[in-house]
């Protein structure tokens, strides 16, 4: 749904490059909600979803500091307090504008990856998304600079392989330990070039 949502928003021209990335997962998401809705699929989908945890829940951390995921994907087969999440991160494979590789790469890493290692995303399924808004460049170098930078942080064993193609667009996956319960769980990295 994430991979048609995109092809009709690329389609219908309905994004700007110069956009920041909730404006992209926004306007993604109406588009995924229409499918969902042709295709009378029952799920429910929303952007920026709030994640409250159990100590949220108790009431004995703030509700200000609960952290939001881009797309949040429930129901169906999930339990209520489960969910499939996608992180999505700009990223380019040099530069556009103000927008460098080198900044883009360690966001996608640390405020994307990471939050699903540390518990705070996903934190009771085995599996996560990564979405990268290509906004610059080819998709193939982005990987290969991502990877580069989990290698050299000595994190080799979470670099994205498996590289294929669905629909043309570009997707891999990684494979990671959480923190919270050492548990082992899987990122699907998609990769949504809006630069062509």
């Amino acid at each position: 749904m994430l991979v048609e949502g995109f092809k009709k928003m690329k389609k219908d021209n309905r994004y700007s490059l110069s956009w920041e990335e909730p404006r992209f997962s926004a306007v993604l998401v109406r588009y995924m909600r229409e499918i969902r809705s042709e295709q009378k699929i029952p799920l429910k989908i929303d952007p920026e979803g709030v994640l409250y945890n159990q100590e949220i829940l108790d009431g004995t951390v703030d509700p200000a500091t609960a952290p939001r995921i881009d797309i949040r994907i429930s129901g169906g087969w999930f339990i209520e307090d489960q969910y499939y999440g996608v992180e999505a991160k700009i990223l380019v494979e040099n530069h556009r504008g103000t927008r460098n590789h080198t900044q883009l790469n360690k966001e996608y890493i640390e405020k994307g990856i990471q939050r699903f290692i540390d518990g705070k995303y996903s934190s009771g399924m085995d599996n996560g998304c990564m979405a990268g808004y290509i906004i610059e460049g080819q998709c193939m170098k982005i990987i290969s600079k991502i990877n580069d930078r989990l290698t050299e942080s000595n994190r080799k064993q979470e670099i994205i392989q498996n590289i294929g193609s669905i629909d043309s667009c570009q997707y891999g996956k990684s494979i990671h330990t959480r923190i919270i319960d050492h548990k082992k769980f899987r990122l699907c990295h998609i990769f949504l070039d809006f630069n062509n």
